[in-house]
């Protein structure tokens, strides 16, 4: 082989390392951009997925607040509240309809009358308080009956409902 073959064989193969290199370079940047677009597309589902849970344990609570206006009995609105086996005179308002944002939502007002103890009278104020499912306007506690020492406790506020789906209380 001559000088000037070999010189030419140096070139073409160095050409042809060259266009390889180049491809190999672009073939790594194509490569790295679609890793870079799929991370982006598993990020954007996690943080998807996340909304959607945090979406799905806030309507569970909201469903656990609120009454099933399909089935609001008295008795459904105590068992709702959990003071369904007391002798306090409750008095139930009707029901009225308020739309927050596309949602018709329903609001009652209650009253809860009771003669009991101070204790009894403290601890029925801290249940329908800590339950959150009465919206407590207002309290009160009468003087104190000292041949029986029961004291006369009224608890005021606003209930909500909502017409839910199902049936399902």
């Amino acid at each position: 082989m001559t000088r000037s073959g070999a010189r030419n064989l140096w070139i073409v193969l160095l050409i042809a390392l060259l266009i390889g290199a180049i491809a190999a370079v672009t073939f790594a940047r194509s490569l790295g951009d679609s890793i870079d677009q799929q991370n982006a597309n598993i990020i954007a589902s996690k943080q998807e997925l996340e909304n959607a849970s945090r979406l799905s344990t806030q309507l569970a609570e909201l469903d656990r607040l609120t009454i099933n206006e399909n089935t609001a009995t008295r008795l459904e609105i105590l068992r709702h509240l959990g003071i369904e086996q007391n002798d306090y005179d409750i008095s139930i308002g009707a029901k009225v309809p308020r739309t927050v944002g596309s949602v018709m939502l329903s609001q009652r007002q209650i009253k809860v009358v009771a003669n009991v103890s101070y204790h009894e009278a403290m601890a029925l104020a801290d249940k329908l308080y800590d339950n959150r499912k009465m919206n407590i306007t207002g309290a009160s506690i009468g003087q104190p009956n000292l041949s029986n020492a029961e004291v006369q406790v009224t608890i005021q506020g606003t209930l909500y409902g909502l017409e839910k789906r199902g049936g399902q209380p």
